[in-house]
């Protein structure tokens, strides 16, 4: 006996594998497909078939609604079974609580369907340029500060490798009172404007600390793997960028590392600012 089946999914990808699927199995013949539960409806009553694989959410109606259309119109000896082809098993345990009969569901995503990884390598790819183009940024900007600061930028990541806890001690404590103590003045000292452009600076003060940081990260990389004390802060830049976005994106450890890194870099800037620190890099 041959089990006629309709496929109802508003992916052509997904009625695609399903089809495949259904196909190693000689005893089940596709019968038909529907995009939508209107089309769904309409093509259960023409071909009258002993299964609807039905995606719970599609545009309009739902898989749902579309099977409530089907019972409605069909006397109940008539009524096709009913499997839910799901990317997400909670909606269709959820479509087995509002529907009676319901027999099974399956993923519609899985390892053996041909193009549907075409949505993860399009995402691959577009982390792969925002990194590298956040890399690339980072560099440019950085490389323009030390050119600009000149001897600066040196102590201020001498601060950082000299006195790494201290400063991570300050930049934590500057990074909750500023904002505070920003928002509180708002207003209230000092006129809203003026305000808001300062909570702007500290912003543009934040990407800089991480550019501090990474700089001192590659700075003592360099030194540790060249054996010199004098290396080259651009090239130092570049490998602590490097270094850092390897850290940053990794998850929950790379929230972790960025708080680290932006605490640290605030309060190396202040540690430099206050203290003479006993190197300098010369650009």
């Amino acid at each position: 006996m041959t089990i006629r089946a309709l496929v109802v999914d508003d992916e052509p990808l997904a009625r695609s594998r399903m089809r495949r699927l259904l196909g190693d199995h000689p005893d089940v013949e596709v019968v038909g497909e529907a995009a939508d539960g209107a089309a769904a409806h309409t093509e259960a009553l023409r071909l009258r078939p002993d299964v609807v694989f039905l995606d719970v959410h599609m545009p309009g109606s739902t898989g749902t609604e579309a099977l409530r259309a089907i019972q409605a119109s069909l006397p109940e000896s008539l009524w096709p079974l009913a499997v839910f082809t799901t990317a997400y098993e909670e909606h269709a345990v959820e479509a087995g609580a509002v529907i009676g009969g319901v027999t099974d569901f399956t993923a519609v995503v899985g390892d053996d369907c041909e193009g549907c990884g075409d949505d993860d390598d399009g995402s691959i790819v577009g982390w792969l340029f925002m990194h590298i183009w956040l890399f690339l940024a980072a560099l440019l900007t950085g490389s323009v500060l030390i050119r600009i600061t000149g001897p600066a930028a040196g102590r201020t990541s001498a601060a950082l490798l000299g006195q790494p806890g201290r400063s991570l001690g300050l930049g934590f404590v500057a990074m909750i009172v500023i904002p505070v103590a920003s928002l509180m003045a708002i207003g209230l000292v000092i006129p809203m404007p003026l305000g808001f452009i300062g909570l702007a600076l500290y912003g543009i003060a934040f990407y800089v600390t991480g550019l501090i940081a990474a700089h001192a990260v590659g700075r003592a990389l360099m030194r540790r793997f060249t054996g010199r004390d004098e290396v080259s802060p651009y090239a130092s830049l570049a490998v602590g960028l490097l270094v850092v976005q390897f850290f940053l994106a990794i998850p929950f450890v790379g929230f972790l590392a960025r708080m680290a890194i932006l605490s640290a870099g605030l309060g190396a800037l202040w540690v430099a600012s206050q203290d003479q620190a006993p190197e300098t890099v010369e650009v």
